[in-house]
């Protein structure tokens, strides 16, 4: 309900309104890269852009629809949560389809879970003695870094990663511990979260123990 009235009274500031959150993590020269995509649509229709796959954070609206999607979110607020209203209006505007514009440009620094309908928010969810936990270190890299998706980001336990291109034999991505640890395991995920593509072919897992 508070977005509602939020996106009513955003509706005459400005040509766009990109929804985020209080809590987010936005990419360096992240209004570049939006006026870029808009730039790039041209005059194609679109009545929603997603700068990220997290829930309502990263959605940029054409100031012009939000007294709609304002009356949309009170008649319905009710029924489900924001972001599971949002697809729906999107629908109504004749955008069948999400337009994902990668790579994301916001992202959470905490991880959580959304409750579904049948849950209560609650507080603080006890760790599990089996879940991962990355000791404090620096990261280093020799790949490329591009200006959003930084090496330090996937040594992270949350939705945030790292993001480059052309990797060769020999590349490397070093995490430097700031204390000595004892690790069980080190899992290593690549490829791209929603469509499981771009997953690293072959490579390994080296152990330092020297100062």
């Amino acid at each position: 309900m508070d977005h509602a009235f939020l996106m009513s009274l955003a509706t005459k500031l400005s040509e766009y309104f990109l929804l985020l959150e209080d809590d987010a993590l936005c990419a360096p020269n992240f209004i570049s890269h939006v006026q870029r995509k808009v730039d790039t649509l041209g005059s194609q229709p679109w009545a929603l852009l997603e700068f990220s796959n997290l829930g309502f954070l990263g959605k940029l609206f054409r100031s012009g629809d939000l007294p709609v999607l304002a009356h949309f979110l009170l008649l319905f607020y009710r029924e489900k949560p924001l972001a599971r209203l949002l697809p729906h209006f999107r629908t109504l505007l004749a955008q069948k389809d999400p337009i994902l514009c990668r790579p994301f440009l916001f992202y959470h620094r905490v991880s959580y879970h959304a409750p579904n309908d049948s849950q209560k928010a609650s507080g603080m969810q006890k760790k599990s003695p089996y879940a991962p936990d990355n000791p404090p270190g620096a990261v280093f890299t020799d790949m490329k870094v591009f200006e959003v998706h930084f090496p330090w980001e996937a040594y992270t336990l949350d939705e945030s990663f790292f993001w480059t291109h052309n990797v060769s034999a020999g590349n490397h991505l070093t995490v430097i511990l700031n204390h000595p640890a004892d690790p069980r395991r080190v899992p290593v995920l690549t490829g791209t979260i929603v469509d499981g593509k771009h997953a690293l072919q072959k490579g390994q897992v080296e152990l330092g123990y020297e100062p």
